[in-house]
């Protein structure tokens, strides 16, 4: 077990494999930890495509630190699209997230969905087909792919839960 897996545990006894992989794969593609400031009472994780799970931050203040950071790591860039910021809440209405990241350059990459409201939990998942092709140096906004084939897979797969 590596020294990072090790720390991501703490969040919880039974914190399942894939979100310490995706903890892992945020702190090596941006050097970002975050396993330390999760309120653990508030961890839910889910294993089916895309594979993340939804938490709250410890202390005020943690999701606009979380939101700075992304902003500036070279592997994420701001989502542009508010279709790409829009969650379901338990009770299935559409709410709009503060900050939403996208990190480009991989054929999987993770979305981060982040809230304020401290009684709203943010997202960290795994999508498997990007959409994200690059980061614009001067807004630090996402550049979507301009192949249509890649947003089609991206709902197919990871939204609508049709991929073989």
């Amino acid at each position: 077990m590596s020294r990072y897996a090790a720390r991501a545990l703490s969040i919880s006894a039974e914190t399942p494999g894939m979100s310490n992989a995706i903890l892992d794969c945020l702190r090596s593609h941006s050097g970002i930890d975050i396993s330390t400031q999760i309120d653990p009472a508030t961890f839910v994780h889910w294993e089916s495509n895309p594979a993340g799970f939804k938490f709250r931050m410890k202390s005020v203040g943690g999701i606009e630190q979380f939101a700075a950071r992304l902003a500036a790591s070279p592997s994420f860039a701001k989502v542009t699209l508010e279709l790409d910021r829009i969650v379901k809440d338990d009770f299935g209405h559409k709410k709009v997230a503060d900050y939403a990241f996208r990190e480009w350059g991989r054929p999987n990459s993770l979305h981060v969905i982040l809230f304020n409201d401290p009684l709203r939990s943010s997202i960290v998942h795994l999508d498997s087909h990007s959409v994200a092709v690059g980061k614009d140096s001067v807004t630090g906004s996402v550049i979507y792919s301009d192949d249509l084939k890649d947003f089609f897979t991206h709902v197919r797969c990871d939204l609508l839960h049709k991929c073989k």
